[in-house]
């Protein structure tokens, strides 16, 4: 009986709240996603100008950027994929 009710009850949920529930999960992911953009540019900006005063090369600050960007966006995927799944 249960499951009969609860079958019914999920037929009859309105256009207007599958709506809602798939605006919702759109939004969830869509900050995620900017989330993860921002960390990743405001990291190897930070990183960028930090190097500034260890080394006055400017291929030098480049480099050191793009790593750290790159071991952010690593991080950055491990606990996106390990919260979401």
């Amino acid at each position: 009986m249960k499951w009969s009710r609860m079958f019914l009850r999920q037929k009859n949920k309105s256009l207007g709240s599958e709506f809602g529930a798939e605006v919702r999960s759109t939004s969830k992911q869509f900050m995620s996603v900017i989330n993860f953009v921002l960390t990743i540019f405001g990291s190897a900006v930070f990183a960028y100008y930090a190097a500034e005063f260890a080394w006055n090369d400017f291929g030098k600050r480049i480099i050191f950027s793009v790593i750290v960007g790159t071991v952010v966006a690593l991080a950055e995927l491990y606990f996106l994929a390990r919260t979401e799944i």
